[in-house]
């Protein structure tokens, strides 16, 4: 059974700001963690990366729950999004990639 647009929608406008509030503590995890020891080491530069990415990743979540009607295709996008955004995480972090 098809999800209607207009209920996925009022879905997505209930979760809408717990997203990106979880974005927003993400980023402030390493500055609150930075108080405490020295392993962690941002700069300015680094926060900047950070919240670019994550306003890339919430751009592209927010333009694929809207657009995109087909359940199975919608959660594909979504871990594709999530995927390439821990994939650049991990390659500037440690270089992995």
């Amino acid at each position: 059974m098809a999800v209607s647009g207009n209920l996925r929608a009022a879905n997505w406008e209930r979760w809408r700001p717990a997203v990106w509030i979880l974005f927003g503590v993400l980023l402030l995890f390493p500055a609150i963690v930075m108080v405490f020891t020295d392993e962690v080491r941002w700069t300015g530069t680094d926060f900047i990366a950070a919240a670019a990415i994550f306003t890339t990743v919430g751009g592209a979540i927010e333009l694929i729950v809207r657009f995109v009607d087909q359940s199975a295709l919608r959660m594909a996008n979504l871990c594709g999004v999530t995927s390439a955004a821990l994939a650049i995480w991990a390659d500037g972090a440690v270089g992995l990639i």
